[in-house]
């Protein structure tokens, strides 16, 4: 009976250690683009932690040899040992899109319920609909994401 009290209190213990609590914020990107930030924030194994994730949908680009723009998603996260409460907390990294394009976002936490930045695809080689590659850049498109409720 002792064992079983010891391993249920290891258990809840190890559970409560690993919770994280998460803020969806959601908003408009320049162009008819929409944004999705999910941050994770809490302690684990007595570390507090945020990630950020995020994805941006629509990604308006411009592209040479073409009128027609093209819609990219964005995906990426970011994780950082720091407390939930900075606000004001920064974030920024650079990606490649399948080695065709690269991805620039910078955000920034301004409340617990908002954030801002921008986001930027561009490359010379982005695939776009219809089949082909093109040099496409989208330009630094400001975004701003809240919660809701």
């Amino acid at each position: 009976m002792i064992v079983l009290a010891v391993a249920a209190c290891a258990l809840a213990a190890t559970a409560a250690a690993t919770t994280l609590e998460k803020v969806t914020l959601r908003g408009p990107i320049e162009r008819d683009g929409r944004a999705e930030i999910v941050i994770s924030s809490g302690k684990i194994q007595g570390t507090p932690v945020n990630r950020y994730r995020w994805e941006f949908r629509r990604i308006s680009v411009r592209c040479s040899g073409r009128r027609e723009t093209a819609r990219l998603p964005v995906e990426g996260g970011f994780a950082a040992n720091v407390e939930f409460d900075q606000v004001g907390d920064h974030w920024g990294i650079t990606g490649t899109g399948g080695g065709t394009h690269e991805t620039r976002v910078s955000g920034r936490l301004v409340t617990r319920k908002k954030a801002r930045g921008w986001v930027r695809v561009f490359g010379t080689a982005v695939g776009i609909r219809g089949g082909g590659r093109e040099s496409c850049d989208s330009g630094r498109l400001r975004w701003v994401a809240r919660a809701r409720g």
